[in-house]
């Protein structure tokens, strides 16, 4: 009803201006002057005319607009906020100095066991992951070198501000990672990280497929303990949680290698790094022995660099694994 009834005062008002507006030329042709009846007429429905054709305008433009953002595809919420240190995650067995432990017969994985694919560290204990851990072989040693140069690029930066100057020496220069020295290293186990597919991301063709997102390292000491040396995610791969999923792989090889414990050194003043591998369950070593002998400054100085340095290595044991 209510519709109708806008028709039809639609149809009168311009009725009304078209009948004013053609006996307003007939007057004019004729000489004669306009009486007020046929002014009022013709403003009302000039007015009203204008209005009309300005809400069809903007109805159609919100149409038109609407279908656009129809067709345009929606972002997707990020699914985990929390993503590792820029750039890099320094630990402290960076150099490629080999500790002669051999990796044996035991880091050979059978296929399929306990969840592990066959390309690689994948979906442990059966959980979905975007992600997954490819072993770097020797043949592309040279795409893992310029991994290798970027985290150390981005670390070399960190450790230029204030509050890491301190760590300035424990950070490499860019080329110091030698790729061919860490995969000539038999204890040290380097993996790219894959990453989902790409299809989506920005300036990627669908059905790209899954890449390199970045790469990631582990040493397994002669006491059973495992070092993750770096976590590395490319920038373009970042905010997806993939340095997590890296990280919990890496723990569970590292069990599946009869490791008792995890252990990673941060660089100092590396906050982002610390509340990121708190939310993987690792905690700060205390301070090992005490105060050495004697009192004084230096003794005092000495205690607080050795509980600085002790502070910056977090560990995770092992049996804290879901599952």
């Amino acid at each position: 009803m209510r519709r109708r009834l806008r028709i039809a005062l639609l149809a009168a008002s311009l009725a009304v201006f078209a009948l004013c507006a053609l006996a307003a030329l007939g007057l004019r042709a004729l000489g004669r002057p306009l009486p007020l009846w046929m002014g009022v007429g013709l403003t009302y429905g000039g007015v009203f005319t204008l209005f009309w054709w300005l809400d069809r305008f903007g109805r159609a433009a919100s149409r038109l607009r609407a279908e656009r953002d129809a067709r345009r595809p929606v972002p997707r919420p990020r699914p985990r906020p929390a993503e590792g240190a820029p750039g890099g995650i320094q630990g402290g067995g960076a150099s490629a100095a080999a500790h002669g432990a051999g990796r044996g017969a035991s880091s050979t994985l059978p296929a399929n066991a306990g969840g592990w694919d066959d390309a690689g560290l994948g979906s442990a204990g059966g959980t979905a992951r975007r992600s997954s851990l490819r072993r770097v072989p020797p043949q592309e040693a040279q795409r893992l070198q310029a991994l290798l140069d970027a985290a150390a690029a981005e670390l070399q930066v960190l450790a230029e501000w204030p509050a890491a100057r301190g760590a300035a020496d424990a950070v490499p220069q860019t080329g110091r990672w030698r790729a061919d020295e860490w995969l000539a290293d038999p204890a040290r186990h380097v993996f790219f990280i894959v990453g989902p597919d790409r299809a989506g991301r920005s300036g990627v063709p669908p059905g790209a497929g899954p890449d390199v997102a970045g790469c990631c390292a582990l040493h397994i000491g002669p006491d059973r303990t495992a070092e993750i040396t770096l976590v590395y995610v490319d920038p373009l791969w970042r905010r997806l949680g993939l340095a997590s999923e890296a990280v919990e792989a890496m723990a569970s090889f590292a069990q599946l290698l009869g490791g008792t414990s995890v252990w990673v050194r941060l660089p100092p003043g590396n906050a982002r790094a610390r509340r990121f591998f708190q939310q993987l369950q690792f905690r700060p070593r205390a301070a090992t022995g005490g105060p050495p002998a004697g009192e004084g400054p230096a003794a005092a100085a000495a205690a607080a660099a050795a509980n600085r340095e002790a502070a910056e290595v977090w560990v995770r044991p092992l049996d804290t694994l879901p599952g």
